[in-house]
């Protein structure tokens, strides 16, 4: 028997690696071994290849129905829907995926030929399906199937079809039996630890108390700003804890149809499981590389070799980066499609960047870049895989500029080393690299200008090299905004500190006041000089009367999810038509608003109220931010197949994998932005570093108010990603420090 004293010490020295190899092995018996995807009473193995048949394609045959607007309304008693097999393969089984939900008791009935071709009800089987569902599932007799006819009473929206060779198999109980316990082992896990902690810190929110040390000032203005400070960390820790808690257990991901959605606690399970999995591997890299004394000497050498490690490592991510495009790099759809290769002589084209003359700017940056080959008489004639690599350079600047800015902003360079690494797995490697579009191309626009913030501020007088700093402030936030208009909720939010931790005396106010007026003017005047240029120029001709104003992005921002196929707030082709059919700007403006006020009052306070929480959980829900939902998104091209395309295209084999590394990622991400430090460690910080934090905590409110009152995606979060990384890495790294009295407790009762 082995000595307990023995045990005790190798597992109070190991407990970190030995938990995450149990949870790895735990992952790969739930991810790898089964790796099914649960359907009520069936399950389908993932590792079938899935063959879709798309509504719309010259694959189906519809008699019987009417076909508008992807709603197909029976028209007669014996309505038909044919799909011919053009993908030749033995069918076993099928599932129908509805876009929206049955809306009531629906028989459904499948045909499949016999030997001679013909069809009977002998060979068809039928089924009714309940209210409400989303889905229809059928086991055939395995055989390969010229065609199958679908007879469908009432009316429904189709999303997909997917046939697969091998049957719907009964699910095991077994299995529910033991992910279950694995979940209840989980949740126990985390709620001991919670209570540990609080315990240690004698309740948390009693205790901060940040009166004492915020600002150094007992009169009553001071004291205003120090519970406006404490209230609103207290609100964002309420409203980012919610949203987590929804993230994990609630997830209203926009990717309703899509299977892994479908499991339940299934998804739950390995959603923990990967954050935690990455979090403890972030546990044993601080360990045994940062803190442990026998790599002292690499841990100086990267500390005194900093920005010539960041480089170094950004070149090795590059040429990674270069790899992915190389292989997934692809025809992108929608809006970045239009803009690549806007046609001056279409007037659709014409219409549409009238429409939305905010994509100006970046509509000429894509046409530069489409003329590169061109002036280098290059090889590469790939305008998709160009403008990719434009993309991660620009990526990769942001990642810099996140290592330099948290290093100056926390003066500690372990915590800007854990926000560089943490940036990587966040956006560093994240699919959009393949997408060149404002999303990506304006994170360095939320960046930098943070770094040129801080540097207005180490002058406590002002001075001319602190006006030119604003004047270079507003010049970067202006260009910003024309590729991101959502930029400019750094001005909000500067300003606001400007208020709560500069402004104490009649010297403050005046001093701050000119800085933030330079930068303010700047932008008023290149506004003018930009508006005067987008009217003369003959590139992109537009229509001023065309172009879509706030209020439409506000109506827009108020459709439910009925409204909008599901999206809270998101695009709308009816709040598109209502715009556009209107003459000229101001007749447009008046309509929005008074659409605006009906909404308002069809939804009551409290619907108002309940539809921006529905809202906010839907944009937070997904770690992917929104990859492949947009309409048309993408041709993802699977006929010359690769790992990379297999693992972040939608319709890839290994999808799913990517998927919950996504969703962990995110979830680590949204904890540790409302992680709570030690209280002790809390009074010891620097006035700099709390308004560090409390800015960061604004920029992340603003983006999330911003997308609940316009139109709303989860997408939109991603040129902000930089703060969340920032934010999320100061509070891992606290974690990392302290995680001793975290687990202290839990391992004495384990191993007493």
């Amino acid at each position: 028997m082995l000595n307990k004293n023995y045990i005790k010490k190798i597992s109070k020295k190991n407990i970190f690696l030995i938990i995450l190899i149990l949870l790895i092995i735990l992952k790969l018996i739930n991810v790898i071994f089964p790796d099914l995807l649960f359907i009520k009473n069936f399950i389908i193995p993932r590792d079938e290849k899935e063959n879709s048949f798309y509504i719309g394609n010259t694959s189906i045959n519809i008699y019987g129905y009417e076909y508008n607007n992807n709603k197909y309304i029976q028209l007669n008693n014996d309505p038909q829907i044919y799909i011919n097999n053009v993908h030749n393969i033995n069918i076993s089984s099928l599932i129908i995926y509805f876009f929206e939900p049955l809306e009531s008791d629906t028989a459904i009935q499948i045909f499949f030929p016999d030997d001679n071709g013909s069809l009977s009800e002998y060979n068809s089987i039928s089924k009714i399906f309940s209210k409400n569902t989303e889905m229809a599932y059928f086991n055939l007799p395995k055989k390969y199937y010229d065609y199958l006819r679908f007879d469908i009473d009432g009316n429904f929206n189709i999303f997909d079809i997917y046939v697969y060779e091998k049957p719907l198999l009964k699910k095991s109980d077994t299995l529910d039996v033991i992910l279950i316990i694995v979940f209840i082992i989980t949740v126990l896990f985390m709620i001991i630890v919670f209570l540990n902690y609080i315990r240690k810190n004698n309740n948390i929110i009693n205790n901060i108390e940040l009166k004492s040390y915020i600002i150094n000032n007992e009169n009553n203005l001071c004291k205003l700003k120090n519970n406006i400070i404490v209230i609103f960390n207290i609100l964002f820790i309420i409203i980012f804890g919610f949203l987590l808690l929804n993230l994990i257990f609630i997830n209203k991901s926009p990717d309703y149809t899509w299977e892994i959605y479908k499991t339940g606690l299934i998804t739950n399970i390995k959603q923990i499981s990967s954050a935690i999995i990455i979090i403890l591997i972030f546990i044993l890299f601080y360990n045994n590389l940062i803190k442990n004394k026998n790599y002292s000497l690499i841990s100086n050498y990267i500390k005194n070799n900093k920005y010539y490690m960041i480089i170094y490592m950004l070149l090795c991510l590059f040429h990674f980066q270069i790899i992915i495009i190389q292989n997934t790099n692809t025809q992108i759809g929608w809006d970045v499609g239009m803009l690549a290769f806007l046609d001056t002589n279409n007037p659709s084209h014409i219409s549409y960047i009238s429409r939305y003359p905010n994509n100006l700017l970046l509509a000429y940056l894509l046409k530069a870049i489409r003329s590169i080959p061109n002036i280098f008489n290059s090889a590469i004639n790939d305008f998709w895989l160009i403008a990719s690599l434009f993309n991660i350079i620009i990526i990769n600047i942001t990642l810099y500029y996140t290592f330099i800015v948290s290093e100056k902003l926390f003066n500690n360079i372990k915590i800007a080393f854990v926000c560089f690494i943490l940036s990587i797995l966040l956006f560093g490697l994240f699919p959009w690299i393949i997408v060149p579009y404002s999303d990506t191309i304006a994170m360095p626009f939320t960046i930098i200008p943070l770094l040129i913030y801080l540097k207005i501020n180490k002058s406590e007088n002002l001075t001319r090299q602190s006006i030119l700093y604003s004047i270079l402030l507003g010049i970067i936030l202006f260009f910003g905004y024309l590729i991101k208009p959502s930029v400019l909720i750094l001005l909000i939010a500067f300003i606001l500190i400007q208020v709560l931790f500069h402004i104490n005396n009649k010297k403050d106010i005046i001093k701050n006041i000119i800085r933030i007026t330079f930068t303010i003017i700047i932008i008023i005047i290149l506004s003018f000089i930009w508006q005067y240029f987008s009217y003369s120029q003959k590139t992109f001709p537009l229509n001023k009367e065309s172009a879509m104003s706030f209020t439409h992005y506000v109506m827009m921002g108020m459709n439910d999810s009925e409204s909008s196929n599901g999206l809270y707030g998101g695009w709308n082709s009816h709040d598109v038509r209502l715009s556009t059919m209107q003459e000229n700007r101001n007749i447009r403006q008046k309509v929005n608003i008074e659409e605006i006020k009906t909404r308002l009052k069809n939804f009551g306070i409290l619907g108002y109220i309940e539809f921006l929480i529905n809202k906010a959980k839907w944009v937070t829900s997904d770690g992917r931010f929104f990859w492949g939902n947009e309409g048309n998104f993408a041709n993802f091209d699977l006929n010359k197949s690769n790992i990379f395309k297999e693992i972040i295209y939608k319709n890839g084999k290994y999808y799913g994998y990517y998927h919950f590394y996504a969703q962990g990622i995110w979830i680590i991400i949204l904890y540790f932005i409302i992680y709570c430090t030690n209280i002790k460690n809390i009074k010891n910080k620097s006035i700099k570093i709390i308004e560090g934090i409390t800015l960061i905590k604004l920029v992340i409110i603003g983006i999330l108010l911003f997308i609940l009152l316009f139109e709303g995606r989860s997408r939109y979060f991603i040129l902000y990603l930089p703060y969340f990384s920032m934010l999320a890495s100061y509070n891992l790294y606290d974690f990392l420090k302290n995680k001793k009295y975290l687990f202290i407790k839990l391992r004495n009762y384990v191993f007493k």
